[in-house]
């Protein structure tokens, strides 16, 4: 199970909805698609790299915590 507990959880889950309101932004800008897809990459690499160190994250052990109310 995902540890919401770590520190750094709910930190990256926030930079990952900063980007995706940059990325709103920059779709309802008038610049050409090309531009707008290539100020996007990277905004979607930030994304995809901060959900990965999310599921790095050293997970909950769910067998210990079996017959427990938390």
């Amino acid at each position: 199970m995902l540890n919401t507990d770590h520190p750094k959880f709910f930190s990256r889950l926030h930079q990952c909805v900063y980007y995706n309101l940059k990325m709103v932004e920059i779709e309802r800008s008038s610049q050409p698609k090309v531009v707008k897809l290539v100020r996007k990459l990277s905004l979607i690499g930030a994304i995809i790299w901060n959900l990965l160190l999310l599921y790095l994250i050293k997970p909950i052990d769910t067998e210990s915590l079996r017959g427990t109310v938390r």
